[in-house]
């Protein structure tokens, strides 16, 4: 069992790194030592203040993540064209090369 002054350490500890990386912007790890933090918090107000804290960043977890989906169907619609573009100037090139190669025969 933790002494009242191991909680309170453990609970700032958290709590600094989950503000730190939530500056950096790292959600997830945020969302981790906030959870940590919540273990040791002793009042209520703190608690409260986690759980608003943890709400907000998983909602901003979820809006960044549908943004990398976005982004990645958009990049997935291009390339089906690139494959009919890479295999027509494939074929082109082959035609060309047994025409000249079959022409003087």
């Amino acid at each position: 069992m933790d002494t009242l002054e191991q909680r309170k350490a453990k609970f700032r500890e958290n709590m600094e790194k989950a503000e730190q990386f939530e500056d950096d912007e790292e959600f997830l790890p945020a969302i981790k030592h906030y959870r940590e933090a919540l273990k040791y918090s002793l009042h209520k107000k703190d608690t409260d203040h986690i759980q608003a804290k943890l709400q907000k960043l998983k909602n901003m977890a979820h809006y960044v993540s549908g943004m990398l989906e976005e982004g990645q169907a958009e990049k997935s619609g291009k390339k089906p064209w690139l494959w009919i573009i890479a295999g027509g100037l494939g074929l082109l090139a082959l035609g060309l090369t047994l025409f000249f190669v079959l022409k003087p025969f």
